[in-house]
């Protein structure tokens, strides 16, 4: 059988071609703790960042939308009562009965993962024996569920969308292979559920998107796309050390999203229990957040207070820290809210962003800092979206820029493997309008920031985008991705503002 999903908490393995992602993840590193214990596992809520105060001060993530796509829940556990969660539906249906795939179940062996990562986000703190439970960073955040089922079954879904009337599901054709050409090994032969939907909640007005499960290739690109149309920010979990990889793929290594990688207590790196080995990251890596020695609510045996690892885990707590900048700064966007994160990485206070490396990206994150700087006055641009490849990020490790071919078509940079405006005129062509940037009004957007053809954003300069990847293009980067992480190492910028635990300076 063809796999083609994987999990972010520590354990997966996966390998895969350069057309069909597929992968094995075995069960998430999980154990049951008693009482006593729970104290250390809830360092994040503590140590890092005082939930407890945060929320007293009334900033508790209210009136922003956090969409979590991951593959099912338990909505009924002790440590979501109350909290303001809505399971918004799927985007695969079993294409032998026609039924939707379960994304609602009591079953922990099929719901803990997706709930742990919620419990990362809206968790009450309080477990079923009224001890100590998982505490969510942004409890009073709407959150939205998007459930794809289990991720090593997520190639056999047919696929719909429930934002579009006119089953604009194409993904792959329309984004991958702007000739037709069918890439992915499913049923339905059109795209994937999870990239699928990530564009479903952007469509439907989520302002943050939190992904903790990874499918799919080119399918990232169009959503990021959309993401940075709509001014919606998409944070997702990385590769962790047991992973083992023969391919790079979406939605991490996608240009203008925020990877996270995972760390302990001590500002130590997502450790290998097998190997000793420490968490992977990614190229164009964001932050370094909690995601190690976590408390959770289940694991796949049994529901109840649990030891929890993974990026899986970083994820959800990154996009909470957005949520609560932009509950307390009302008038500031998400991309102000990610300037204002990278501008108060490591012990805090503002300094200039500077990229760390693969690992620990523009360094830890510090909620706590950030959201003492008043981000309205900050760039209301996608600080992780390299537009230009004069950009240090798209530096190779020998020091050489970036270049582009001269139609402006394909790029090479470092950061990531796209999507990229082309510097030349825009497309003339397109394959449909699934292919197209549309506003909430239905128009053609002609600018991945919003703006009118005649102000160009000051970060591009540019004027009319209309992006498609071209297929011949995205296999060459995809072969190119496979000694990517393994071979890495770019100049790095010192960032003597940037301290954390254990003396650490990133």
């Amino acid at each position: 059988m063809i796999r083609r999903g994987v999990r972010l908490s520590s354990g997966a393995f996966m390998l895969a071609s350069a057309v069909v992602l597929m992968s094995y993840a075995s069960p998430a590193v999980a154990a049951p703790v008693g009482p006593g214990e729970r104290s250390d596992l809830l360092w994040n809520a503590k140590r890092w960042l005082d939930y407890a105060a945060l929320q007293e001060e009334g900033v508790t993530g209210e009136g922003v939308t956090v969409a979590v796509i991951d593959e099912a829940i338990n909505t009924e556990v002790p440590e979501l009562a109350g909290a303001d969660v809505e399971v918004r539906g799927t985007t695969c249906v079993d294409p032998e009965t026609g039924e939707p795939v379960q994304i609602e179940s009591t079953d922990p062996a099929i719901s803990e993962h997706g709930t742990n990562v919620v419990s990362m986000l809206a968790g009450s703190g309080t477990a079923e024996d009224g001890g100590p439970g998982a505490a969510g960073i942004a409890p009073k955040a709407s959150v939205w569920f998007y459930g794809v089922g289990d991720v090593e079954e997520v190639d056999q879904c047919e696929l719909r969308d429930p934002t579009r009337a006119d089953g604009d599901i194409d993904l792959a054709r329309d984004i991958s292979l702007g000739d037709g050409t069918e890439i992915y090994e499913n049923p339905s032969g059109e795209g994937d559920a999870t990239a699928l939907a990530a564009r479903a909640a952007i469509r439907d007005g989520a302002d943050i998107v939190s992904v903790s499960v990874l499918s799919g290739l080119g399918d990232w690109d169009q959503v990021l796309i959309e993401a940075q149309a709509r001014g919606v920010a998409v944070v997702t979990g990385t590769p962790n050390p047991d992973t083992e990889l023969g391919f790079i793929g979406g939605p991490w290594l996608t240009n203008g999203a925020a990877p996270v990688s995972a760390i302990d207590a001590n500002g130590e790196l997502l450790t290998s229990a097998a190997t000793g080995d420490r968490g992977s990251g990614s190229s164009n890596l964001a932050f370094a957040a909690p995601g190690a020695s976590l408390l959770g609510v289940g694991d796949e045996s049994a529901w109840g207070p649990t030891r929890i690892d993974g990026s899986s885990y970083a994820a959800p707590i990154l996009a909470g820290s957005l949520a609560l900048i932009m509950q307390k700064y009302p008038d500031a966007t998400v991309f102000q809210a990610l300037q204002a994160m990278v501008r108060t990485t490591g012990a805090g206070g503002e300094h200039e962003p500077v990229w760390n490396d693969t690992r620990f990206g523009y360094g830890y994150a510090n909620p706590k800092s950030a959201l003492e700087l008043d981000p309205r006055e900050l760039p209301d641009v996608n600080p992780l979206f390299v537009s230009d490849v004069s950009d240090s990020r798209c530096a190779a490790p020998d020091g050489s820029v970036g270049t582009v071919s001269e139609n402006g078509d394909k790029w090479a940079c470092e950061w990531s493997l796209g999507p990229f405006p082309p510097q030349a005129e825009a497309y003339a062509a397109v394959v449909n309008d699934g292919a197209q940037v549309l506003s909430d009004s239905g128009e053609r957007v002609d600018s991945v920031y919003g703006q009118a053809a005649d102000a160009p954003s000051e970060a591009t300069g540019s004027t009319l985008w209309v992006w498609i990847a071209v297929g011949g293009g995205i296999v060459v980067l995809v072969l190119i991705a496979v000694v990517v992480l393994a071979t890495r190492k770019r100049p790095r910028a010192e960032n003597h503002h940037q301290t954390v635990g254990g003396g650490h300076e990133r």
